[in-house]
């Protein structure tokens, strides 16, 4: 999907809140487009039907439908359409509160104020994520591509930023995926399919067969292949 780019696109990726342009050009339009067009269907999740129009916020929002049960999907997906807008040179914003009526979140996107160059965008992030200490338990070898895979999950964005994940590998060829059960709310569950979709990504650069399984509504788990 994105190949050898994929760490460097999740290092890239820069939460926005203040943009330059406010509305869609021809040239937006056609990028736009083609990202959407181009979202995999990657099982278990459901696919969704995403639309995108102009915003008085940023240069444009993208945004679909979706009932609750469906919030991890909308994070999955929704994450690959932020990497791949990075890929086309674009600043994001995951935003759940400026949302479109039966939508739970909107992604902005458009090119940022903010000229910081890429290492200060790093430190920065760093500086907000939890180590890998306190999300993650590996209990089997500790290989370079399993770090390397829980390095992505552990840049992945999330609600003001709870990271509200937890990974357990216990074989070198599973990654579980859990969310903390204290103080769940519905937000979480994005925040989850966001999370699922950076260790996917990663996971398929070093497995290219490797599956998403669903264990309940809390906990997925990756089968490296």
């Amino acid at each position: 999907m994105f190949e050898n780019e994929i760490f460097d696109l999740i290092e890239k990726r820069k939460s926005t809140r203040k943009y330059l342009q406010k509305s869609l050009k021809k040239d937006d339009t056609i990028n736009i487009e083609k990202i959407l067009k181009g979202i995999p269907i990657i099982t278990p999740f459901k696919s969704l039907n995403w639309n995108y129009s102009n915003s008085n916020f940023s240069t444009g929002k993208i945004f679909s439908k979706c009932n609750l049960e469906d919030y991890v999907s909308y994070g999955f997906y929704g994450e690959i359409i932020i990497l791949s807008l990075t890929k086309y040179g674009y600043d994001t914003l995951w935003n759940a509160t400026k949302k479109e009526e039966n939508s739970p979140a909107t992604l902005f996107f458009g090119k940022s104020e903010n000229k910081n160059p890429k290492i200060l965008n790093f430190f920065l992030k760093s500086q907000k994520r939890k180590s890998i200490n306190e999300i993650a338990k590996i209990k089997s070898i500790q290989t370079p591509q399993i770090m390397k895979i829980i390095e992505a999950g552990r840049w992945a964005p999330s609600a003001v930023n709870k990271q509200p994940w937890y990974f357990e590998v216990y074989t070198p060829d599973e990654i579980n995926i859990k969310i903390n059960k204290n103080n769940i709310r519905n937000i979480n569950y994005i925040d989850l399919g966001i999370v699922i979709s950076h260790i996917y990504l990663a996971s398929i650069y070093f497995y290219p067969n490797s599956k998403i399984k669903s264990i309940d509504e809390k906990s997925y788990k990756i089968i490296l292949k």
